[in-house]
C-alpha cells in the first residue's frame, strides 16, 4: 500500500509527472505576445536539462531555428537529435497552433 492510502494521486494538467510546471511564466507570457502578433511560434524544450524557449529565435543556433520552421510548416511537434561543439542536445518542439 503507497504512502497515499493505496490510491493513485491525480496529477494536475499543469505539472509534469514529478510535480513542477510544465511551462514557466515567461514561456507563457511570450507565448501570449506572440499569439498577439499573430506570430507562429513552437515551444522547444532542451533535454535532459529542461530548458525552454521559443522558436524560431535569433539568439538560437541555426540548426534549432531550421527545425522549427520545419515543424512550423510540417504541424508535425516531435523529438529532434541535434549534434553541436559542445556535445548533443534534443529538444523536444512543440507547435504552438493558434
Amino acid at each position: 500500500m503507497s504512502a497515499h492510502g493505496g490510491r493513485a494521486r491525480l496529477r494536475r494538467e499543469s505539472q509534469s509527472v514529478r510535480g513542477e510546471a510544465v511551462v514557466t511564466p515567461d514561456i507563457l507570457a511570450a507565448l501570449e505576445h506572440a499569439r498577439a502578433e499573430k506570430r507562429p511560434v513552437v515551444v522547444g524544450t532542451m533535454l535532459p536539462e529542461g530548458e525552454q524557449r521559443l522558436l524560431p529565435d535569433p539568439s538560437a543556433s541555426d540548426a534549432l531555428n531550421e527545425i522549427a520552421r520545419e515543424v512550423l510548416i510540417s504541424d508535425v511537434s516531435g523529438t529532434h537529435k541535434i549534434e553541436g561543439a559542445t556535445g548533443s542536445c534534443t529538444p523536444i518542439i512543440h507547435r504552438c497552433g493558434w
